[in-house]
């Protein structure tokens, strides 16, 4: 069984792809961090999992389906896809700027929407596969929500 694996650098992707490796499955690697992803591919094929690795931006559709189309010729037809990519700047509120809201947004969410337009069509026409899609709570715990208060109004005496 082949699977995708975005985020894969990261403390919860690298996590996921030794999880992923160890009941045998072959595991396809895509992150931004390149060196990271090096080290966790590395990691995996010394523990005998079998493994192609890439680093580039997940949101763009184009190279994503290019690196499906590589998995899927070095490790066979991809039955599963675990989207792990995320990103988060934790500022206040009115600091968070439309183009760092386009980018969280960007690692978030378009990316998952790219892995899934990419491998999805392949798992429903063999009639299989699976998706798991992560999201962080990070977004619910930080400095932008902390400080975002409101005031209730105050009568006048």
């Amino acid at each position: 069984m082949t699977v995708i694996l975005t985020g894969a650098a990261g403390g919860i992707g690298r996590h996921l792809a030794t999880t992923l490796g160890e009941p045998g499955a072959s595991v396809a690697l895509t992150d931004l961090h390149d060196e990271g992803l090096q080290a966790v591919e590395r990691g995996l094929a010394a523990s005998g999992v079998r493994t192609v690795a890439a680093g580039f931006d997940g949101a763009d559709p184009e190279r994503f389906a290019a690196f499906r189309d590589d998995a899927e010729a070095e490790l066979g037809p991809v039955a599963g896809l675990v989207t792990c990519a995320g990103y988060w700047q934790s500022k206040p509120f009115g600091e968070v700027s439309t183009d760092d809201l386009s980018t969280m947004l960007t690692a978030n969410l378009v990316t998952a929407w790219v892995a899934c337009g990419a491998v999805v069509p392949g798992m429903v026409s063999r009639g299989r596969g699976s998706v798991v899609n992560f999201a962080s709570t990070a977004g619910a715990s930080t400095a932008a929500s902390a400080r975002a208060r409101t005031t209730p109004p105050r009568r006048a005496p």
